[in-house]
């Protein structure tokens, strides 16, 4: 393959962009492919890296098509794009080179952002293309005309009843004396919160509810999710009070004495930190500076570079060393939970499969319940229009509580909601959960 990706962290040692940019660079036989560089600059300002990441090694594939085909950006059209489907999805040279479903369509929407934004300044090229509009189940979208009409496998929305939350948070305790409490604390949050566990991997203690926060089995707590680190942009939402006993818990208990063994001279030690003198809820205040910075403006690399006033690490998940848990550690405690689930409790009926993204939509379909049954109806969706009015409110506020720019995407789980009515959930069911 002669279009290859230059990372971040392979810049320095190549010498191609000095200093390192904060995007990777696209190389066309050896040469900068500057739209494409151009264009991931752009995107810089407001894409996360792994994002980033993605798009540029999309665009090689993209970029080492038109070069076979003895094609380039600034000539790309319908009928090189029809050449690359027939090359890399209809019929490929060899089985190697076949994308799955899921790479093709996301490097269509890749080169479709691509061109939309060379078609304007400063590069004005034309847009010769052909697009449709398709209905997929985030809502309507503008898709490239050829391959095919990937549809993602159902079930869509995969929440987790009641009954099995109680397992699964129990089946972080027996795990080890060590970490169990962190893992408990994990699956609390990510139940009673929503967030998405990319988000949860870089939350400080500073940003989420704490020992003083007064929690009672009723009402709701205000948390909220930083836009820097938010996959599409902060939010502010409304947590179940009732399941984050288990992390105050936590974040009094646990992680002070992790905290505490992160703030030695072995402990946490991130390269070129970013010293905190003082901080609360609104954002920390470094030293050398008088101004207050907002947590929304701190991404993941600045975060990991954060040190606390006592030289620990603000964050909120800590390994034994006291340093900051990796996502793939987090990732690897829910998976820990379900797999020692199925074998302490021997339960057929619990999901064989369970992401950390499934217990958000628990959180949204939980949300959705609470104010159906709090309110004293049922919803009908023989016709989806009216049911979508009947809803309006719970549609919002779960919208509000999740992010979501789309009602679109919100309105799926009232289906799933109606499913759980039907087979008779009750308030006390939904509380039971601890």
């Amino acid at each position: 393959m002669r279009a290859i990706v230059v990372t971040r962290a392979q810049q320095n040692r190549t010498g191609l962009v000095a200093p390192s940019a904060p995007y990777p660079v696209v190389l066309v036989d050896g040469r900068i492919s500057q739209p494409v560089t151009d264009w991931l600059r752009e995107r810089s300002s407001y894409c996360r890296p792994d994002t980033l990441d993605r798009d540029a090694r999309n665009s090689a594939h993209w970029l080492e098509s038109l070069r076979q085909n003895g094609s380039s950006i600034e000539r790309a059209d319908q009928s090189a794009w029809l050449k690359f489907v027939s090359q890399c999805w209809t019929n490929p040279t060899s089985p190697s080179d076949r994308l799955s479903d899921p790479h093709f369509a996301s490097i269509r929407s890749t080169v479709l952002r691509l061109h939309k934004w060379l078609a304007h300044e400063p590069y004005l090229l034309s847009f010769r293309f052909k697009t449709r509009v398709t209905h997929t189940r985030f809502g309507t979208r503008e898709q490239l005309v050829g391959g095919p009409r990937v549809r993602m496998p159902d079930p869509y929305i995969n929440p987790i009843l009641p009954e099995f939350q109680t397992l699964l948070c129990a089946a972080t305790q027996p795990l080890d004396r060590e970490t169990g409490p962190r893992d408990n604390a994990l699956l609390h949050w990510l139940l009673a919160s929503g967030f998405r566990i990319g988000a949860t991997s870089l939350l400080t203690h500073y940003e989420v509810p704490s020992t003083h926060t007064r929690l009672t089995p009723g009402p709701t707590v205000h948390v909220r999710s930083p836009t820097a680190i938010s996959k599409t942009r902060g939010y502010s939402g409304e947590a179940f009070g009732n399941l984050l006993h288990p992390f105050v818990d936590y974040i009094g208990g646990q992680r002070q004495d992790l905290a505490s063994i992160g703030s030695g001279n072995r402990g946490h030690a991130p390269p070129r930190p970013l010293h905190i003198r003082t901080a609360d809820s609104r954002g920390p205040v470094f030293r050398g500076e008088t101004r207050r910075t907002s947590w929304d403006r701190l991404n993941a690399q600045d975060r990991a570079r954060l040190v606390d006033v006592d030289g620990s690490s603000p964050a909120v998940w800590l390994t034994q060393q006291g340093t900051p848990a990796s996502l793939r550690t987090l990732q690897y405690a829910v998976r820990r939970a379900v797999l020692t689930t199925h074998e302490q409790f021997a339960t057929t009926d619990f999901p064989s499969r369970v992401r950390p993204h499934d217990l958000r939509h628990t959180f949204a379909l939980m949300t959705v319940l609470w104010w159906f049954l709090s309110s004293g109806f049922t919803v009908d969706l023989g016709d989806q229009r009216t049911a979508q009015l009947q809803v309006r409110d719970a549609v919002a506020m779960v919208q509000t509580s999740l992010g979501h720019f789309n009602e679109t995407t919100t309105i799926h789980y009232i289906k799933q909601a109606s499913l759980w009515l039907a087979n008779g959930i009750t308030v006390d069911q939904l509380a039971e959960v601890r």
